[in-house]
């Protein structure tokens, strides 16, 4: 009788996992939550298949070995890993084989998650499906509980409003963290400035920057933390530039205050709202808000105070940057003293001073010094001229070069007084040519004082 082998399962082969052979993480351990993504690292034996077949070694290179993890409990997963190639500390290295007796390190490929909180159960079972099946499946199976525990919750505040400040503020800025933990690290853009029991960090403004963050991790006796994380923001504006300084007459409307150079709030243009405007007396204190200018040009009102300076403001969150400032000046125009009625030249100076009196040329050169007038003073005789109706006559007549300066001739000489009108000045107000006339009064009963004047 003849037995004809066509082939049989290679079943000769036989591989051991232990619970103590996962290595880690390790059974009973603790993991938090916010960092509960554990390493997987187990060792895998071959011990001697029975019956004994020629699979005495395991070549991982040729016949993969399989893994499957199983998660059960709070966090459930099921996936699988396939190794051909040995882990460090295995035997055999630099080998691809487990001899018999022998055994591999290997390392889960891809990262274990177990976020929720609780006991999960980890699962892994071995085998090398190509090599058949394993002569032992009792002991090609081992597990672990691993447990997952909550990560403390914390808030992170600071003393500022929106957590920002103006670019000009000066002091500092306060951050605290709650609710109570162990102990607490601050870190300012990811880089560790604190670790203290204390809950509050704090930070002068000019070490802050836009956009700087600050993050706090506070630590429960577990070893567990929470963090979290703020950002600090600077309402940094530019108040860019207007125009229109000016000098008007009195009573009339100043010129529009323009827009030179726009403002940004945060980089962006700034519009009709984010602008205020300001007025004061001195161009340096005492500024005041102009209720309703809001935009980024300003019509002044009429009839301002003989000078007024005006600077724009740029805000942002109730940060303010302003502009230069420019003044509005009012050009007053001349008043006069003294009324004039009307003014005579006359032939005969002794129809008015019946005394002994200087000659008429003397007195021509006290009137108009340094000058000659244009015709002679006696051809009108008897001529009253109103120097407010006819300017261009007497300016005609005397064409004046400088001012007379003349002296109240009652004080030097003591005597009543009768009317003489002269030009003084010549001077371009408002757009209009302007003759200033000053009119001097005297007489005198003695020749002899009136000389002293000449």
């Amino acid at each position: 009788m003849f037995f004809v082998n066509f082939g049989y399962a290679q079943d000769d082969y036989n591989l051991k996992i232990a619970q103590s052979d996962i290595v880690t993480p390790t059974d009973g351990s603790s993991l938090c939550s916010n960092n509960a993504t554990p390493t997987l690292t187990f060792r895998v034996f071959n011990l001697e298949s029975s019956p004994s077949g020629t699979n005495t070694v395991v070549n991982v290179a040729a016949n993969n070995l399989v893994a499957t993890l199983t998660l059960s409990g709070a966090n459930s997963s099921v996936s699988s890993a396939t190794f051909n190639t040995l882990g460090a500390g295995s035997e055999n290295l630099p080998g691809t084989t487990i001899g018999l007796g022998n055994y591999a390190f290997f390392t889960w490929p891809s990262e274990i998650e177990i976020e929720n909180v609780g006991s999960t159960v980890f699962e892994i079972e071995v085998a090398v499906p190509s090599l058949g099946t394993d002569t032992n499946t009792l002991n090609n199976t081992a597990s672990i509980t691993i447990n997952t525990l909550a990560k403390p919750s914390f808030s992170l505040e600071s003393d500022r409003p929106l957590n920002s400040f103006c670019p000009t503020d000066t002091g500092f800025m306060t951050f605290t963290a709650s609710p109570t933990a162990d102990y607490y690290v601050f870190y300012v853009n990811n880089v560790q400035v604190a670790s203290d029991t204390s809950n509050v960090y704090t930070q002068t403004f000019a070490s802050l920057t836009n956009g700087t963050s600050v993050k706090v991790r506070g630590y429960a006796a577990s070893g567990c933390y929470g963090e979290e994380t703020l950002r600090v923001y600077i309402f940094d504006s530019e108040p860019g530039s207007i125009g229109g300084e000016q000098t008007i007459c009195v009573g009339d409307t100043p010129s529009i205050l323009t827009n030179v150079v726009s403002a940004t709030v945060s980089g962006t243009f700034a519009t009709d709202g984010q602008y205020k405007w300001q007025s004061s007396l001195d161009g340096v204190s005492g500024w005041s808000d102009v209720s309703g200018a809001n935009s980024s040009t300003f019509q002044p009102p009429s009839a301002p105070p003989p000078s007024i300076f005006y600077r724009r403001l740029v805000v942002n969150n109730g940060c303010y940057e302003a502009s230069n400032s420019i003044q509005i000046s009012v050009n007053s125009l001349p008043t006069a003293s003294i009324t004039a009625v009307d003014f005579k030249f006359k032939t005969s100076l002794a129809s008015i001073f019946p005394l002994n009196l200087p000659s008429i040329s003397t007195f021509k050169h006290f009137m108009f010094p340094s000058m000659t007038p244009s015709f002679p003073i006696t051809t009108f005789p008897d001529v009253v001229i109103d120097p407010f109706k006819y300017p261009s006559i007497l300016k005609s007549a005397f064409d004046l070069i400088s001012p007379v300066i003349l002296v109240d001739a009652s004080i030097l000489l003591g005597c009543p007084l009768i009317s003489l009108a002269f030009i003084i000045s010549s001077q371009f107000v408002c757009g209009f040519q302007v003759f200033c006339f000053c009119i001097c009064l005297y007489s005198c009963d003695k020749a002899t004082k009136l000389s002293k004047l000449f």
